[in-house]
């Protein structure tokens, strides 16, 4: 019984990989250099800087737990209720975003401000949709603030072996 789930298991890999260009690349540039040096498959494993992959691997059950909770985009519409000038709805969505994703990653942080932004537009009279790209642009630099905003982040903060407001502190000038 086990042997009909493999099959249908690599047959969804096959077309997920088909349907990614890239990933279809990296897939078989990986399987010639497998044929190339075959001794090496076994070392494949040290490769992969495992910790990082621990520490992705929570922070993105975190991101999507919280998300999935809806708390931030109900704290969020609460808050916008309040706010009525439509200049000050744009400052808050940036940095908004930009203080969101340096707590959750900056994907995260995008799928929730961006929604929040669109739905925001039924409320003011204004074209606010140019702000997405704004949001953007703060979701990168915020997200580079802590060690958990973005994935390269996490490996540098292992790699510096600091404490989380040390790194915060030293890439507090360069967010600035």
């Amino acid at each position: 019984m086990a042997k009909p789930a493999a099959k249908k298991i690599a047959r969804k890999t096959l077309r997920s990989i088909n349907k990614d260009p890239l990933l279809f690349f990296l897939s078989f540039l990986l399987f010639v250099l497998s044929l190339l040096y075959p001794l090496k498959i076994l070392s494949y494993p040290k490769y992969v800087h495992w910790e990082t992959v621990a520490g992705l691997t929570g922070l993105v059950i975190v991101a999507a737990g919280i998300k999935e909770s809806g708390f931030f985009e109900a704290k969020a519409k609460s808050i916008l209720s309040k706010i009525q000038n439509e200049r000050l709805l744009g400052f808050f969505l940036i940095f908004f975003a930009a203080a969101l994703s340096s707590v959750l990653t900056n994907d995260i942080a995008l799928f929730i401000v961006v929604p929040l932004s669109l739905s925001a537009q039924k409320i003011v009279e204004n074209d606010i949709s140019k702000i997405v790209i704004f949001e953007a642009i703060a979701v990168n630099v915020g997200s580079s603030l802590t060690p958990i905003g973005n994935p390269q982040n996490l490996f540098l903060w292992r790699q510096w072996d600091v404490s989380f407001l040390a790194f915060s502190r030293n890439m507090l000038p360069m967010v600035a």
